[in-house]
């Protein structure tokens, strides 16, 4: 009875296992930085906007998570944000780490752009893109190469370097769309100059007279638009040039630094008309990306929030926050009218806060903002003119965001769980690629990989695997001192080798756990371990080849379950047998070879449930199937 049920049922979870979807893969990504932007920024502006919280587009979205945002070598302590007033306002990040962190994944040092810690070049999310064929691009309502924009495009020790910075983005970069304020001749108020004010925003004299001239790109030039008009046509055109950059008639910011008192309350000094919205120009950026089959991937930024927090400029801080919102909404209009939520993830978030903003009265405790209803200004203050170590808030929708609820293991005791916004590029990365196991095992020999939230299922000395949430694959992870545990999940950077065994491996350069993940072991007959070859190419080694002659999906790497009685062994190995026909011919024995590293091996004869990872060996020209137990509790006597 043990012999013929067994099969039956196992038959009947692997069909189901098998039969779990893909992930969905993100066509296009669009991630929105409102810089600057805290907690108390968002709830000020829907106060002023709508009387009330909770009516921004992004505000239904169905991941909302606290975000820290400290750079390398600083910290957040959520107990120590909540007991001490004065502890957020020291320990912040600046623009430039944290836009490197949500770009590359990479925690660096303030000014740094595109850098490691060490000032080497990191990967960008839109670089990533790129590889896959997709457009990008990035918008900005301040110069466009100040530090949020270029910390997604660039790579530069200093931010401040901003000639050298903004002639990378124009001349050397493989950008398709960059839109941002830096026109050398007008001033603030959009006013024409007699002289230009400076090139520094637009990587030069010499550059801009060629973006001026049609010849700044090379053999792919850019088309330059400056005129509001222009963008506006641009966002609604059928046609549109191949290359867009966008410069408005205006220096600084859009709209912050035109004239007129600063202080006063939202619009009462009337808006520059001349130059786009950040609406407008999101419409633009989109409407060239989105002629792309493959898709594309945008940074768009509310630079200016930040600018207004540094004075404490109440109104055009809010104001700012209104033009951020309107930016938001057109990209959600977009999506629904010429996207869907299974194809495109947007991502709305900040970079830091700036202005340390409470409600008023507030030190040495927190005082809620004041509602004053709509279209008044809310109660507030400013407790500084700097960044603070505050957390900030992050919305996602579309796929790759499920992936920031794997990432929000952190707790603060008045904000919930909160991500890191390094967990910001997994989000993205992940959303674009298919980034664990099966994009290793489809990767020809000794290709670079990069895996992001793998599931590690067993660890041994030097290896370890890990599998995709979806039970689809799982691949060997090789690295000495690796530090993970099951149930950790890891990031990966490596490359993909096929071991003489026949069983591929990710060779890792670095290994990050974080976060933590379960896996159900995959319940299987002794002759459905193993499975048949897996899109295998001899050639390249891609794919992952199966055991000779096997039938079924491939499973090496995962971690499996199966029972049977023991019919011989000889240490490490036992042999088990379930009666579903498998023999073992290297040595001649009936029943699947079982590896068990510690402990004393079960008697023959004993009827055993065995859980541990799939795996391949070869023997002569043929390879055949095998477990490899992880401790003692993978072993269970039946009888």
């Amino acid at each position: 009875m043990f012999r013929r049920s067994v099969p039956l049922l196992c038959l009947c979870v692997f069909s189901l296992i098998s039969s779990v979807n893909a992930v969905p893969i993100a066509k296009n990504v669009i991630i929105m930085i409102s810089d600057g932007c805290g907690w108390n920024h968002i709830t000020a502006t829907d106060y002023y906007q709508y009387g009330s919280t909770g009516n921004q587009v992004y505000e239904s979205y169905p991941v909302i998570y606290g975000t820290s945002t400290y750079s390398y070598g600083n910290s957040y302590n959520p107990t120590s944000a909540w007991t001490s007033f004065d502890y957020v306002m020291s320990g912040a990040t600046d623009s430039a780490a944290s836009a490197t962190a949500m770009a590359t994944g990479e925690k660096t040092l303030d000014a740094a752009i595109g850098m490691d810690a060490n000032s080497v070049s990191l990967k960008s999310i839109l670089e990533y893109a790129k590889d896959l064929g997709k457009s990008i691009g990035v918008v900005t309502s301040v110069p466009l190469s100040h530090a949020t924009p270029a910390g997604f495009a660039a790579h530069n020790v200093d931010r401040y370097n901003y000639e050298q910075i903004s002639s990378y983005m124009i001349n050397d970069s493989a950008f398709d769309v960059i839109m941002g304020t830096g026109n050398p001749w007008y001033d603030a108020n959009g006013v024409l100059l007699p002289t230009a004010v400076g090139y520094q925003y637009v990587g030069g004299q010499a550059t801009w007279d060629n973006l001026v001239s049609g010849t700044a790109g090379g053999t792919n030039p850019w088309a330059l638009i400056q005129t509001r008009s222009d963008f506006q046509a641009l966002g609604i055109a059928t046609t549109t040039p191949i290359r867009v950059i966008g410069v408005p008639q205006v220096f600084d910011t859009l709209q912050q630094l035109r004239g007129g008192n600063a202080n006063a309350d939202p619009y009462v000094v009337p808006l520059t008309t001349t130059v786009p919205t950040l609406a407008e120009m999101t419409r633009a950026s989109i409407n060239v990306l989105d002629n792309n089959p493959n898709g594309f991937a945008i940074m768009i930024e509310g630079g200016a929030i930040d600018f207004a927090s540094h004075s404490n400029q109440s109104g055009r801080m809010i104001e700012e926050e209104i033009d951020f919102n309107g930016a938001v909404d057109a990209v959600n209009t977009w999506v629904n009218a010429n996207s869907n939520w299974d194809e495109t993830l947007v991502i709305v978030t900040a970079d830091h806060e700036t202005g340390y903003v409470t409600g008023p009265g507030s030190d040495p405790t927190w005082i809620p903002i004041v509602n004053n209803g709509a279209g008044n200004m809310p109660g507030f203050e400013w407790h500084q003119l700097g960044h603070s170590n505050s957390l900030v808030r992050t919305f996602a929708k579309g796929p790759g965001s499920e992936i920031l609820d794997i990432y929000a293991t952190n707790v603060d005791p008045v904000r919930g769980n909160y991500i890191d916004n390094t967990d910001i590029f997994r989000s993205m990365y992940r959303g674009i690629t298919k980034v664990g196991p099966v994009a290793a095992k489809e990767a020809v020999n000794l290709a670079p990989i990069k895996v992001i939230g793998g599931i590690v299922t067993a660890a041994f000395d030097s290896y370890f695997y890990i599998e995709s949430d979806d039970r689809r694959c799982g691949i060997r992870v090789d690295k000495a001192c690796h530090g993970v545990s099951i149930g950790n999940r890891a990031d990966i950077d490596g490359s993909v080798k096929t071991l003489p065994s026949g069983e591929r491996t990710i060779l890792a350069t670095k290994v990050i756990s974080h976060g933590t993940g379960s896996v159900e072991p995959l319940f299987l007959s002794n002759n459905q371990i193993g499975g048949e070859d897996w899109f295998y190419d001899s050639g390249s080694g891609a794919g992952q080849m199966g055991i000779t002659g096997a039938r079924g999906m491939n499973n090496v790497g995962l971690l499996v379950r199966t029972f049977g009685k023991i019919t011989s062994k000889q240490a490490p190995y036992f042999w088990l047998d379930d009666g579903s026909g498998v023999k073992d011919y290297t040595v001649g024995k009936t029943g699947m070879k079982i590896l068990q590293t510690y402990g004393v091996l079960p008697a023959v004869g004993n009827y055993v449930c065995v859980t541990g990872i799939s795996m391949i060996y070869k023997g002569g020209t043929n390879y055949y199937r095998l477990i490899k137990l992880r401790n003692a509790n993978d072993l269970v006597i039946l009888q």
